[in-house]
Formats: structure tokens, sequence, C-alpha cells
């Protein structure tokens, strides 16, 4: 996992804005959000998603942008969003 810099935070607050997404959650409509390292998920078989193999498992790079209030959790594409290639 990828520790983001305050720049790359921006920089996912900023894209989900341009994408229409309000910085808020969704459950509970808090915008105490937390910004989280880029994580990998395991993506099984590739179903047209951008992904990454390591040690022969599919895994699609991801952002993890939590709700500090309420615990819930979104997964941003890294790769779509710019982070990582």
């Amino acid at each position: 996992m990828q520790e983001l810099t305050k720049d790359q935070k921006q920089e996912v607050v900023n894209w989900m804005q341009s994408k229409g997404i309000n910085p808020v959650c969704p459950t509970c409509n808090s915008s105490n959000l937390g910004i989280a390292m880029v994580a990998n998920l395991g993506a099984g078989a590739n179903n047209g998603t951008v992904n990454t193999e390591i040690n022969g498992e599919n895994l699609v790079p991801v952002v993890q942008v939590a709700c500090m209030e309420c615990g819930k959790i979104r997964h941003f594409s890294a790769v779509v969003m710019g982070l990582v290639n």
C-alpha cells in the first residue's frame, strides 16, 4: 500500500468534484472524510477493469475514501484518477 501525500489527497478531492461526486458521505452526509492510501483489491477474473497482476493475482489499485463519522468506505480507481500508472 502507498501512503498519499497532502497534494495527492487534494488531487483526489479535485477529481471527485470534477466528476460531480460530492465529497460527503452518501450514508450520513458528513463531510468529515479521510482519504486513505492506495491499496490493491483482488479483482478475480479480468472483467475489463484496469488491474495489475502481482504474484499471479489480478489486483485493482484503489483510493479509499472513508467517512470518519459512520465508517462508510468507498473505493475509486487510482489508475482512472491518474495517481498510479
